[in-house]
């Protein structure tokens, strides 16, 4: 009998090393992008960055008439964050995964311009799909995103729409080298 309970002592302790072990990084705050470096399995938050509703273009359309594209502009002609990879990885904790876009930015001057937002004639906005990604469900809260393509050099952002800190104004920004 003790020869039984001491197996399954070591028993119950080895599974839960194990399955401490083998627990998925889990992202703690929501509405925050974090990158996720598959080397060391460590996630870093992406700098929060204000934007500004910045100018607007106005170009026609075949079927709907004239429709404004407004961007989100930020000041600063480069991100801090800067990343070597083309094909990074992106996790976050938000309730409506499918509004989390990736958007690629044109220079202007010091200010780096992202076009999110689409106004139609009649005054209804929609959000640009951005750059195609691939959002996965990871751990049991958290979503991993991943661009389907390879990411050129340049200045991106991710928002997270609807969330608080997209109606603050902030985006997660972030370079390729």
């Amino acid at each position: 009998m003790r020869k039984l309970v001491l197996l399954l002592v070591f028993s119950l302790v080895d599974c839960a090393a194990q399955s401490a072990g083998s627990k998925s990084l889990e992202v703690q705050s929501i509405g925050v992008v974090y990158f996720l470096d598959s080397s060391s399995q460590t996630m870093k938050p992406l700098p929060e960055e204000m934007f500004k509703i910045g100018h607007s273009s106005v170009f026609k359309t075949a079927y709907a008439g004239a429709a404004m594209i407004a961007s989100d502009d930020v000041s600063g002609g480069r991100s801090s964050f800067r990343l070597s990879t083309g094909k990074p990885e992106f996790v976050f904790r938000f309730g409506t995964p499918e509004n989390a876009k990736l958007y690629v930015s044109t220079q202007n001057k010091n200010q780096r311009r992202f076009a999110a937002v689409r106004v139609n004639k009649d005054n209804s906005v929609a959000i640009l799909p951005g750059i195609p990604v691939e959002i996965t469900q990871f751990g049991e809260s958290s979503y991993k995103m991943v661009p389907q393509s390879s990411l050129s050099p340049g200045e991106y952002s991710i928002i997270l729409a609807g969330s608080a800190q997209a109606k603050s104004r902030t985006l997660f920004t972030f370079g390729i080298d």
